[in-house]
């Protein structure tokens, strides 16, 4: 949720009429799309992979 709310607020830069303001908030919001997707899509999918691939060992939980 921390990290939509950013996104809105940087997400306000796209509106500028200045060129270095505007390229900043479409990094800015490009950057914490990614980062989000990695984390609630690509990690988790690759933690499970890990598992079934007995990474760490047998442990048991």
């Amino acid at each position: 949720m921390g990290t939509l709310t950013t996104m809105v607020g940087f997400g306000g830069l796209l509106l500028s009429f200045h060129p270095g303001l505007n390229s900043m908030g479409t990094l800015a919001v490009l950057g914490l799309g990614t980062t989000l997707l990695a984390a609630v899509g690509f990690l988790p999918a690759l933690w499970q992979w890990l598992e079934d691939r007995g990474f760490w060992g047998s442990v048991e939980r």
